[in-house]
């Protein structure tokens, strides 16, 4: 589109005297053309359907102008006339300039007012462009929102403490808000902001000193304008809500700025939303801030003076170790050295340092980036992160050819990096000469001096401490007292720590430099707990040693040490001891309805009866209230070649129930839509849908699956009872031998927990009773399900949406930006999620999932059919899960059974089969029982099911198991016997045996 100026031709040339006679002809001209001008543009505009005006004296107010910063309104010849609190008008020579359309589009969310765009001449756009010399000369903020002193001032009083945010947050205005929340971060010293869409509000929690604390809920319909808000200051899109985004801005406060990392997720109740703080001045942290002790800063200081050689810091996300490479940098830092970084992405600028962000997208990866920054001659060069084999032989080839490298990577302690090294493909006789030093980290909180309280050790706790402080080398320099020092535990919280008991946090480390022993076990392939051991023979002090010394100190409380260390396997082989410690939808069944039937629930084809000759209004309640009181967990109905069978699923069966006319399947379809929110008249291939059923003040969740076949569309409901979401891992039947092994692999801080079996065999169900185990304020846990069948409280559970590119495998991804602690994959379906699981479970997470394979020993094998790497897994897989469901016996008909010999003989190999060092008591006698049928199971036999499972730890033999090639599901299975499993088969004999199935039933399913 032209410009007015492009649409009239000037016919003047050159400049003339105004004072003289040709100067008043100029004027007099140039004033006719004006008006011709605006008499074109006038025209212009009517023909392109927009409004037109004449800004020529029009009183354009400061705050309106404001609103388009002048560079933009140079460049894209656009400003703003007229704002009044609730419109706003735009005006543009080209009002089709997509630029003019954004522009507009940012303003109005921003203000949360209407705007309209209008068309203007040049001569317009020229006077509204002298106005901007009125206007106050105001600071420009590049990418970042200005809290000025007086605004942290104004919430001083009511942000003392983070609790007290909920009682003003929906109290100030919109603007606020966002003003609110990020002043109450900055006074409380948090390190992230968590505002995260549940069914009832957004809440608002705050990471303080590593732990994630409730602090506010902010009204729902506020939402939209807060996250508009949000989104404007992080620079990323306001209409994008169905994917992940990340963005940055800055805090710019009196004396100094606070950069601001936002990531935006999608989740089954709308964004969520983390904002991370970075601090610039802990970046100028000294070691002895940090936590490192004197003695293990000598001896890093004396690594990190070599001119060459490769340190590494290692531990889980958010446990310092890029705090601890800038102080490293600092210290190297002078006018004689040349330091260049890698970084993803760069959090705090460095003076005198140069800084590269990596850019995956567009192939400038850490290898590549390692390359280009060789060839500039560094001494010093820091990598963000050694990710995979390629970077990890550049940066040891840099490290051998005199550079300092420094970089990190995901172990659970220092003593691993070695191992996890040689288990990416580098050969131990680069890796050995290159390390001048290995660091493992955790950060942990200290307890609040002010009101902090006596902790009295009992007799366990003290046995227990002394002997971790037994086993520090005397090579170690390190005074243990004869008697134990008075130790301290977090108080009840006070004004000064928020209420928290808890004040800032320290580092807790272990230092590994390479002696000629290590070097020698290194080279030799020695597991990582032999490395461990000879280091700690040679002075080492490791993260829990150190974690115990600042106890002593009173810095800290063992509680806390405890908490951050977790359960790793080479603390209990040195120690001896586990360091443990609705929906709006849905139809609404009278108790009339109940009662009718529940009185013929005992006789299934009385039920179906009433069902038949029933009135087509009651037929639908009639179908779900049976379907309830039987406990069925699908309502089938499927159109047939003359008439639509009703069927129920009880107890993973199908069984006929009734069967109804084509006339009265056509309104119990139209129903089931109208309820589930489906037009009636849409008819598709495959429609899903979600609906409730209430009654007696209970509430069940329905998920629905509509599919077309040859006589009609089949309805299939599966009644989601929240039962299944409040259950604990031992009410599902997973008996002791098999619920240690899954304990011990859930209580871990990292790791991967596969559940596998066939559809329908609960394995779903186990992660949510593995969730609710785990799920407490302290723990961050994501979800990513297909669909989410249950909600969980205190849970961001998030739904993939395949069609629209949010897979498994970008949700995990995104997830990782959320720094949670635990993450639920829904089903490991194809390798690019397998692959990006296994990565999140050695980077600090624990993932829990599912994979279809016939057992424990089965998904093991899948995965390696999947392409994924035996080491990898071998490294990352905690527990594999092997389950199925079996019918229980009725215990009210249930009575003794003979089997035949073949049968009772292969029910004898069975339990020969179990390991005899887990003296499961086996009766001399066996007696096995079946129901007879009676009105409490509907003349079935069966009521209920119940889990058989068998669990397979992956402790270090089953670890050699699966890294070896050609290896079988019978070898796995027969090392994991072995070292104390108890097959699916076995398990469910032994549950026949005590009368709570039958063997018949464990040989359908197990077999």
């Amino acid at each position: 589109m032209q410009s007015i100026e492009d649409l009239i031709s000037s016919s003047s040339g050159g400049f003339v005297d105004e004072d003289s006679t040709e100067g008043i002809f100029a004027k007099k001209q140039k004033g006719m053309k004006i008006k011709e001008k605006e008499r074109v543009a006038e025209q212009m505009a009517a023909g392109l359907g927009v409004p037109y005006i004449n800004l020529f004296g029009f009183p354009i107010s400061a705050e309106a102008l404001s609103l388009i910063d002048e560079e933009t309104a140079i460049q894209e010849k656009i400003v703003c006339f007229f704002y009044d609190g609730e419109n706003i008008r735009i005006a543009a020579t080209n009002p089709a300039n997509p630029i003019v359309l954004e522009k507009m589009e940012e303003i109005c969310a921003e203000k949360y007012s209407k705007g309209a765009i209008y068309l203007i001449s040049d001569n317009s756009l020229t006077y509204a462009l002298k106005q901007y010399a009125s206007l106050p000369k105001i600071k420009k903020l590049i990418n970042g929102v200005e809290i000025k002193g007086e605004d942290i001032e104004k919430f001083e009083q009511q942000i003392n403490d983070y609790k007290n945010l909920d009682k003003i947050i929906n109290e100030v205005n919109i603007s606020d808000v966002v003003t609110l929340i990020l002043a109450a971060s900055i006074k409380i010293n948090s390190s992230d902001i968590h505002i995260e869409a549940e069914e009832k509000g957004i809440v608002v929690r705050y990471r303080i000193d590593g732990v994630l604390h409730d602090a506010a809920v902010i009204d729902k319909d506020k939402w939209k304008k807060i996250i508009s808000r949000m989104k404007l200051l992080a620079k990323v899109k306001i209409n994008i809500e169905n994917k992940p985004q990340d963005g940055r801005f800055t805090i710019f406060l009196n004396e100094k700025k606070i950069d601001v990392r936002a990531s935006f997720l999608p989740t089954s109740y709308g964004e969520s939303v983390v904002m991370r703080l970075l601090f610039s001045d802990s970046v100028t942290l000294g070691f002895e801030q940090l936590g490192l002790r004197a003695r293990e800063f000598e001896i890093l200081k004396k690594e990190m003076n070599k001119p060459n050689g490769l340190i590494l810091t290692t531990g889980p996300t958010g446990s310092g170790k890029t705090t601890s490479l800038y102080a490293i940098l600092n210290t190297l830092n002078t006018e004689n050295t040349k330091i260049i970084t890698l970084e993803n992405p760069i959090e705090y600028q460095l003076k005198g340092i140069n800084q590269s962000q990596i850019d995956e997208k567009k192939g400038y990866t850490f290898a590549n980036g390692l390359r280009s920054v060789l060839r500039q001659d560094p001494d010093v060069v820091m990598v963000g992160e050694i990710r995979d084999l390629e970077t990890a032989e550049i940066s040891i080839q840099a490290s051998l050819t005199g550079h300092l490298v420094l970089s990190t990577l995901h172990t659970n302690d220092a003593a691993g990096v070695i191992p996890r090294l040689i288990d990416m493909g580098v050969k131990s006789y680069f890796l050995t000469p290159s390390i001048n030093a290995l660091i493992g980290q955790r950060l942990i909180r200290k307890v609040c001096n002010n009101c902090k309280i006596e902790h009295v050790l009992t007799t366990e706790e003290r046995q227990l401490v002394q002997k971790i402080l037994a086993v520090i080398s005397p090579k170690a320099e390190v005074n243990i007292p004869n008697e134990l020092p008075k130790l301290f535990k977090a108080g009840a919280g006070c004004e000064k720590c928020g209420g928290t008991g808890y004040k800032g946090r320290v580092g807790i480390y272990e230092i590994l430099t390479m002696s000629d022993d290590v070097k020698e076990l290194a080279d030799n392939g020695a597991p990582a707990f032999k490395i461990l051991y000879q280091a700690i023979e040679n002075g080492m002090v490791t993260m829990l040693q150190d974690g115990v010394l600042k106890c002593l100190d009173g810095v800290t409380s063992l509680e806390e040490v405890y908490r951050v260390i977790g359960k790793f396997e080479y603390i209990d082989a040195l120690y001896d001891v586990v360091v443990s410690k609705t929906l709006g939808r849905g139809f609404v069944l009278s108790d009339e309805t109940l009662i009718k039937m529940g009185g013929v629930s005992s006789d299934i084809l009385k039920s179906g009866g009433i069902i038949k000759n029933s009135s087509s209004n009651d037929m639908l309640n009639y179908i779900l209230a049976l379907a309830i009181k039987v406990q069925a967990g699908d309502i089938h109905i499927e159109p047939m070649d003359n008439n639509v069978k009703v069927r129920f699923r009880i107890d993973g069966i199908l069984s006929d129930v009734s069967d109804v006319t084509n006339e009265n399947y056509i309104q119990i379809l139209s129903k089931i839509k109208s309820t589930a929110g489906i037009a009636t008249n849409i008819k598709q291939p495959t429609i899903d849908g979600r609906f409730s059923i209430a009654f007696n003040s209970k509430n069940i969740d329905c998920r629905l699956s509509i599919i077309s076949g040859a006589y009609g569309e089949t309805i299939v409901i599966r009644m989601l009872t929240s039962q299944a979401a409040e259950l604990k891992m031992e009410d599902l039947g997973i008996r002791p031998y098999s619920l240690e092994k899954i304990n011990k692999a859930i209580g871990k801080s990292k790791g991967m927990v596969i559940t596998t079996g066939p559809t329908g065999s609960g394995k779903t169900t186990t992660l949510y009773s593995a969730l609710n185990k785990l799920n407490n304020p302290d723990v961050k846990i994501m979800t990513i399900e297909d669909p989410i069948e249950y909600h969980l409280n205190g849970v961001l559970q998030t739904q993939i949406d395949s069609a629209g590119g949010y897979t498994f495998a970008m949700a995990i991804r995104s997830f990782m930006r959320q720094n949670p602690n635990i993450i639920m994959v829904g089903e490991i379906r194809d390798a690019e999620t397998a692959k990006v699981a296994i990565e999140a479970s050695l980077t600090g997470h624990l993932v829990l999932s599912t994979i279809h394979a016939n057992s424990a020993a089965g998904a093991i094998a899948r995965f390696v059919g999947l392409g994924m790497d035996r080491q990898s897994l071998a490294s990352s897989m905690e527990c594999s899960i092997g389950q199925r469901l079996v019918r229980r016996v009725c215990q009210k008909c249930k009575k003794e059974v003979e089997l035949d010999e073949i049968l009772l003989k292969e029910v004898k190999e069975i339990l020969a089969g179990i390991n005899k060092e887990l003296n499961i008591p086996i009766p001399a006698e066996l007696k096995f029982y079946k129901g007879d049928g009676c009105p409490e199971c509907s003349g079935i036999g069966y009521k209920g099911r119940v889990g058989i499972y068998e669990a397979i730890s992956m402790d270090t033999e089953m670890q050699k198991v699966i890294q070896a090639e050609n290896v079988t599901n019978a070898d796995i299975e027969e090392v994991a016997v072995k070292n104390g499993t108890v097959l699916m088969i076995q398990d469910g004999i032994l549950k026949a045996l005590d009368g709570e199935t039958t063997v018949e039933e464990v040989l359908r399913v197990a077999r």
